[in-house]
Protein backbone atom coordinates (compact mmCIF):
# COMPACT_ATOMS: atom_id res chain seq x y z
CA UNK A 1 0.00 0.00 0.00
CA UNK A 2 1.24 3.47 -0.79
CA UNK A 3 1.49 6.69 0.50
CA UNK A 4 1.84 9.06 -2.44
CA UNK A 5 4.62 9.76 -4.43
CA UNK A 6 8.07 9.98 -2.75
CA UNK A 7 9.58 13.75 -2.80
CA UNK A 8 13.44 12.66 -2.70
CA UNK A 9 12.90 9.30 -5.06
CA UNK A 10 10.50 10.77 -6.86
CA UNK A 11 8.47 7.18 -6.85
CA UNK A 12 5.62 5.59 -5.57
CA UNK A 13 6.16 5.45 -1.63
CA UNK A 14 6.41 2.53 0.32
CA UNK A 15 4.64 1.94 3.36
CA UNK A 16 6.07 4.19 6.29
CA UNK A 17 7.67 6.57 3.69
CA UNK A 18 7.75 9.92 5.51
CA UNK A 19 8.30 11.98 2.86
CA UNK A 20 5.03 12.15 1.66
CA UNK A 21 4.76 15.26 4.36
CA UNK A 22 5.76 19.08 4.00
CA UNK A 23 9.07 18.26 5.23
CA UNK A 24 10.90 15.80 3.97
CA UNK A 25 12.59 12.92 6.59
CA UNK A 26 15.28 11.36 4.72
CA UNK A 27 15.37 7.57 3.90
CA UNK A 28 14.79 5.80 6.76
CA UNK A 29 11.52 3.71 7.06
CA UNK A 30 10.09 2.98 10.39
CA UNK A 31 8.26 0.35 11.64
CA UNK A 32 7.15 -1.01 14.64
CA UNK A 33 7.94 -4.71 16.18
CA UNK A 34 5.46 -5.55 18.74
CA UNK A 35 6.73 -2.05 20.96
CA UNK A 36 9.49 -1.82 19.81
CA UNK A 37 10.93 0.64 16.69
CA UNK A 38 12.66 -0.52 13.95
CA UNK A 39 14.78 1.54 11.37
CA UNK A 40 15.40 0.59 7.79
CA UNK A 41 17.02 1.82 4.62
CA UNK A 42 13.60 2.71 1.95
CA UNK A 43 13.97 -0.09 -0.41
CA UNK A 44 13.57 3.03 -3.76
CA UNK A 45 16.53 4.73 -2.07
CA UNK A 46 18.16 1.79 -2.86
CA UNK A 47 17.59 1.57 -6.67
CA UNK A 48 18.43 5.32 -6.62
CA UNK A 49 21.66 4.97 -5.26
CA UNK A 50 22.00 1.86 -7.70
CA UNK A 51 20.90 3.98 -10.23
CA UNK A 52 23.63 6.59 -9.59
CA UNK A 53 26.58 3.91 -9.15
CA UNK A 54 26.15 2.28 -12.76
CA UNK A 55 25.62 5.91 -14.05
CA UNK A 56 29.28 6.74 -12.79
CA UNK A 57 30.33 3.08 -14.17
CA UNK A 58 29.36 3.71 -17.20
CA UNK A 59 26.30 5.58 -18.78
CA UNK A 60 25.06 2.87 -20.93
CA UNK A 61 24.22 0.29 -17.75
CA UNK A 62 21.10 2.23 -17.68
CA UNK A 63 20.10 1.72 -20.57
CA UNK A 64 20.69 -2.06 -21.38
CA UNK A 65 18.57 -5.20 -19.93
CA UNK A 66 20.81 -7.04 -17.44
CA UNK A 67 21.42 -11.02 -18.18
CA UNK A 68 20.63 -12.87 -15.10
CA UNK A 69 22.10 -16.10 -16.62
CA UNK A 70 25.72 -14.51 -17.04
CA UNK A 71 28.35 -16.98 -16.11
CA UNK A 72 30.40 -13.81 -14.65
CA UNK A 73 28.68 -13.69 -11.40
CA UNK A 74 25.99 -16.28 -9.94
CA UNK A 75 24.75 -15.81 -6.10
CA UNK A 76 25.38 -18.89 -4.51
CA UNK A 77 27.71 -19.95 -7.28
CA UNK A 78 30.48 -18.24 -9.41
CA UNK A 79 32.50 -15.03 -8.70
CA UNK A 80 34.62 -14.34 -11.40
CA UNK A 81 34.98 -10.90 -10.15
CA UNK A 82 37.95 -12.29 -8.44
CA UNK A 83 39.74 -13.49 -11.74
CA UNK A 84 41.12 -12.10 -14.24
CA UNK A 85 39.64 -12.92 -17.41
CA UNK A 86 40.44 -12.44 -21.62
CA UNK A 87 36.77 -11.67 -22.73
CA UNK A 88 36.05 -12.23 -26.17
CA UNK A 89 33.62 -13.14 -29.04
CA UNK A 90 31.43 -9.90 -28.10
CA UNK A 91 29.89 -6.75 -28.34
CA UNK A 92 30.21 -4.14 -25.49
CA UNK A 93 26.46 -3.62 -25.43
CA UNK A 94 26.28 -7.58 -24.72
CA UNK A 95 28.89 -7.18 -21.84
CA UNK A 96 27.35 -4.29 -20.35
CA UNK A 97 24.29 -6.45 -19.55
CA UNK A 98 26.36 -9.17 -17.80
CA UNK A 99 28.50 -5.91 -16.31
CA UNK A 100 24.54 -4.65 -14.82
CA UNK A 101 23.95 -7.85 -13.57
CA UNK A 102 27.52 -8.09 -11.78
CA UNK A 103 27.09 -4.67 -10.07
CA UNK A 104 23.48 -5.32 -9.05
CA UNK A 105 24.18 -8.19 -6.87
CA UNK A 106 27.86 -7.29 -5.52
CA UNK A 107 28.14 -5.14 -2.56
CA UNK A 108 27.81 -1.42 -3.29
CA UNK A 109 31.35 -0.64 -1.63
CA UNK A 110 32.63 -3.09 -4.22
CA UNK A 111 34.65 -0.46 -6.61
CA UNK A 112 34.19 -1.50 -10.56
CA UNK A 113 35.99 0.89 -13.00
CA UNK A 114 35.74 1.17 -16.99
CA UNK A 115 38.61 2.43 -18.88
CA UNK A 116 40.09 1.49 -22.20
CA UNK A 117 43.62 1.17 -23.46
CA UNK A 118 43.34 4.49 -25.23
CA UNK A 119 42.37 6.34 -21.61
CA UNK A 120 45.95 4.60 -20.25
CA UNK A 121 47.89 6.22 -23.31
CA UNK A 122 46.53 9.34 -22.34
CA UNK A 123 46.90 9.34 -18.41
CA UNK A 124 50.69 7.85 -19.09
CA UNK A 125 51.32 10.84 -21.97
CA UNK A 126 50.09 13.39 -18.88
CA UNK A 127 46.65 14.62 -20.99
CA UNK A 128 44.92 13.43 -17.85
CA UNK A 129 46.82 15.22 -15.43
CA UNK A 130 45.84 17.99 -13.52
CA UNK A 131 48.05 20.33 -15.22
CA UNK A 132 46.46 19.66 -18.60
CA UNK A 133 42.76 20.23 -17.37
CA UNK A 134 41.73 23.89 -16.58
CA UNK A 135 40.27 25.09 -13.32
CA UNK A 136 36.54 24.49 -15.04
CA UNK A 137 37.03 21.25 -15.08
CA UNK A 138 39.13 20.43 -12.29
CA UNK A 139 35.75 21.91 -10.14
CA UNK A 140 32.90 21.10 -12.22
CA UNK A 141 34.46 17.47 -12.67
CA UNK A 142 33.99 17.31 -16.59
CA UNK A 143 36.67 15.42 -17.16
CA UNK A 144 38.43 13.02 -14.54
CA UNK A 145 42.09 13.68 -13.51
CA UNK A 146 44.68 11.04 -13.38
CA UNK A 147 48.20 11.78 -12.81
CA UNK A 148 49.64 8.44 -13.06
CA UNK A 149 48.64 4.92 -14.28
CA UNK A 150 48.39 4.37 -10.35
CA UNK A 151 45.48 7.14 -10.21
CA UNK A 152 43.90 5.48 -12.60
CA UNK A 153 44.06 1.28 -11.46
CA UNK A 154 45.35 1.66 -8.04
CA UNK A 155 42.17 2.04 -6.21
CA UNK A 156 39.67 -0.17 -8.11
CA UNK A 157 38.82 -3.55 -6.58
CA UNK A 158 38.11 -4.40 -10.74
CA UNK A 159 38.78 -2.63 -13.56
CA UNK A 160 37.50 -3.32 -16.98
CA UNK A 161 39.81 -2.73 -20.00
CA UNK A 162 38.53 -2.50 -23.02
CA UNK A 163 40.84 -2.98 -26.08
CA UNK A 164 41.05 -2.55 -29.34
CA UNK A 165 40.12 1.36 -29.31
CA UNK A 166 43.86 2.46 -30.41
CA UNK A 167 43.77 1.19 -33.81
CA UNK A 168 47.27 3.35 -34.62
CA UNK A 169 50.34 1.89 -34.25
CA UNK A 170 51.79 3.45 -31.15
CA UNK A 171 55.08 1.93 -30.11
CA UNK A 172 55.01 2.54 -26.48
CA UNK A 173 51.38 1.47 -26.93
CA UNK A 174 51.89 -2.35 -25.82
CA UNK A 175 54.08 -0.73 -22.54
CA UNK A 176 51.84 1.01 -21.39
CA UNK A 177 49.53 -1.49 -21.24
CA UNK A 178 51.46 -3.95 -19.44
CA UNK A 179 52.86 -1.39 -17.23
CA UNK A 180 48.95 -1.04 -16.15
CA UNK A 181 48.38 -5.22 -16.20
CA UNK A 182 51.72 -5.65 -13.95
CA UNK A 183 50.41 -2.80 -11.46
CA UNK A 184 46.92 -4.58 -11.29
CA UNK A 185 48.85 -7.78 -10.93
CA UNK A 186 51.36 -6.21 -7.67
CA UNK A 187 48.42 -5.13 -6.05
CA UNK A 188 46.52 -8.79 -6.58
CA UNK A 189 43.24 -6.78 -7.54
CA UNK A 190 41.24 -8.58 -10.42
CA UNK A 191 41.07 -7.24 -14.05
CA UNK A 192 39.21 -7.64 -17.09
CA UNK A 193 39.84 -7.36 -20.25
CA UNK A 194 37.23 -7.00 -23.02
CA UNK A 195 37.65 -7.82 -26.45
CA UNK A 196 35.24 -6.12 -28.68
CA UNK A 197 34.23 -7.74 -31.70
CA UNK A 198 35.23 -5.02 -34.35
CA UNK A 199 37.56 -7.49 -37.04
CA UNK A 200 40.27 -7.36 -34.38
CA UNK A 201 41.40 -9.50 -31.99
CA UNK A 202 44.01 -9.22 -29.31
CA UNK A 203 46.99 -10.71 -30.34
CA UNK A 204 50.63 -9.35 -31.27
CA UNK A 205 50.14 -6.33 -34.03
CA UNK A 206 51.81 -6.91 -37.17
CA UNK A 207 51.29 -5.79 -40.84
CA UNK A 208 50.98 -8.59 -43.46
CA UNK A 209 52.87 -8.31 -47.43
CA UNK A 210 49.08 -6.64 -48.74
CA UNK A 211 50.33 -3.71 -46.01
CA UNK A 212 47.24 -4.50 -44.32
CA UNK A 213 47.40 -5.02 -40.53
CA UNK A 214 46.60 -7.84 -37.57
CA UNK A 215 46.38 -7.40 -34.35
CA UNK A 216 45.96 -5.05 -31.64
CA UNK A 217 48.59 -1.92 -31.49
CA UNK A 218 48.57 -2.38 -27.75
CA UNK A 219 49.17 -5.85 -27.41
CA UNK A 220 53.37 -7.35 -28.40
CA UNK A 221 55.12 -11.04 -27.80
CA UNK A 222 55.60 -9.53 -23.85
CA UNK A 223 51.85 -8.56 -23.45
CA UNK A 224 50.38 -11.74 -25.25
CA UNK A 225 52.40 -13.96 -23.41
CA UNK A 226 51.57 -12.29 -19.89
CA UNK A 227 47.71 -12.18 -20.63
CA UNK A 228 48.17 -15.83 -21.79
CA UNK A 229 49.53 -17.00 -18.61
CA UNK A 230 47.39 -15.17 -15.93
CA UNK A 231 44.06 -14.51 -17.83
CA UNK A 232 41.73 -16.87 -18.13
CA UNK A 233 39.70 -16.85 -21.74
CA UNK A 234 36.06 -16.37 -21.59
CA UNK A 235 33.70 -16.26 -24.35
CA UNK A 236 30.19 -14.37 -24.09
CA UNK A 237 27.47 -15.08 -26.71
CA UNK A 238 27.47 -13.36 -29.61
CA UNK A 239 24.37 -10.98 -30.57
CA UNK A 240 23.65 -9.95 -33.92
CA UNK A 241 23.19 -6.29 -34.65
CA UNK A 242 19.43 -5.18 -35.35
CA UNK A 243 18.58 -1.83 -37.19
CA UNK A 244 15.17 -0.45 -36.77
CA UNK A 245 13.98 1.95 -39.40
CA UNK A 246 11.70 4.85 -38.34
CA UNK A 247 10.63 5.71 -41.70
CA UNK A 248 12.33 9.20 -41.45
CA UNK A 249 15.94 8.56 -41.76
CA UNK A 250 16.46 7.64 -37.45
CA UNK A 251 17.64 4.16 -37.02
CA UNK A 252 18.20 2.58 -33.52
CA UNK A 253 20.82 0.51 -33.36
CA UNK A 254 20.86 -2.20 -30.44
CA UNK A 255 20.85 -5.88 -29.56
CA UNK A 256 17.30 -7.49 -28.72
CA UNK A 257 15.31 -4.78 -29.36
CA UNK A 258 11.43 -6.13 -29.77
CA UNK A 259 10.61 -4.44 -33.01
CA UNK A 260 8.19 -5.01 -36.01
CA UNK A 261 10.16 -7.61 -37.93
CA UNK A 262 9.20 -5.30 -41.25
CA UNK A 263 11.37 -3.06 -40.36
CA UNK A 264 14.25 -4.98 -38.91
CA UNK A 265 17.36 -6.53 -40.48
CA UNK A 266 20.43 -8.09 -39.46
CA UNK A 267 23.32 -6.91 -40.06
CA UNK A 268 26.49 -9.24 -41.57
CA UNK A 269 29.86 -7.89 -40.94
CA UNK A 270 31.19 -10.26 -42.87
CA UNK A 271 29.41 -8.64 -46.23
CA UNK A 272 30.23 -5.52 -46.99
CA UNK A 273 27.34 -2.67 -48.01
CA UNK A 274 26.01 -2.62 -51.17
CA UNK A 275 27.62 0.89 -53.09
CA UNK A 276 25.62 2.70 -55.40
CA UNK A 277 28.03 2.50 -58.88
CA UNK A 278 29.06 6.22 -59.62
CA UNK A 279 26.98 7.88 -62.46
CA UNK A 280 28.84 10.50 -64.91
CA UNK A 281 28.01 13.65 -64.60
CA UNK A 282 25.03 14.69 -67.26
CA UNK A 283 26.60 17.11 -70.05
CA UNK A 284 24.30 19.23 -72.43
CA UNK A 285 25.47 18.24 -76.17
CA UNK A 286 26.71 21.15 -77.55
CA UNK A 287 26.49 21.66 -81.33
CA UNK A 288 30.63 22.72 -81.84
CA UNK A 289 30.08 23.65 -85.84
CA UNK A 290 27.22 26.35 -85.42
CA UNK A 291 28.15 27.40 -82.05
CA UNK A 292 29.53 31.16 -81.95
CA UNK A 293 32.28 32.04 -79.42
CA UNK A 294 32.16 35.41 -78.21
CA UNK A 295 35.26 36.83 -77.77
CA UNK A 296 36.04 39.89 -75.74
CA UNK A 297 37.37 43.29 -77.48
CA UNK A 298 40.60 43.35 -75.42
CA UNK A 299 41.88 39.75 -75.92
CA UNK A 300 40.75 39.96 -79.89
CA UNK A 301 43.33 43.17 -80.19
CA UNK A 302 46.12 41.47 -79.00
CA UNK A 303 45.20 38.21 -81.32
CA UNK A 304 45.45 40.66 -83.93
CA UNK A 305 48.84 42.87 -82.90
CA UNK A 306 51.64 41.60 -84.30
CA UNK A 307 54.00 39.96 -82.72
CA UNK A 308 57.01 42.02 -81.55
CA UNK A 309 60.82 41.43 -81.90
CA UNK A 310 62.70 39.35 -79.28
CA UNK A 311 65.17 41.28 -77.53
CA UNK A 312 68.60 39.61 -77.39
CA UNK A 313 69.67 38.07 -74.05
CA UNK A 314 72.26 39.83 -71.90
CA UNK A 315 73.37 38.16 -68.30
CA UNK A 316 72.90 39.56 -64.90
CA UNK A 317 75.11 42.48 -64.11
CA UNK A 318 76.62 45.73 -64.23
CA UNK A 319 76.98 47.13 -67.55
CA UNK A 320 80.41 48.69 -68.51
Amino acid sequence: MTEGICKVCKMAAVKGCPNTLEYPAGAAITRYVGDEIYSDTCPNMKVVALRARLQRIDPQLLSVQHDAASPLYQKGGSDLTERNLLITSTRWLTFLRHLKWVVGWKDPKFFVRVTSDAMLKQVYMGEASHRSRSPEQREDGDLPVFNSLEDLLGAPDLVVLRVGLVVYFNKAMSSILLEGLLLREGLGRPTWLVEEQAGQRFEPWARDHTGGASGMPCCDDRVFEFVGAHYAALELSKEGALVEDHGDGDVTVGPGMNVDESHVREIDDDEPPERPEPSEPSQPEVDVENQEIDIPEDIEKQIQRRPQKKQPYKPWGRSR
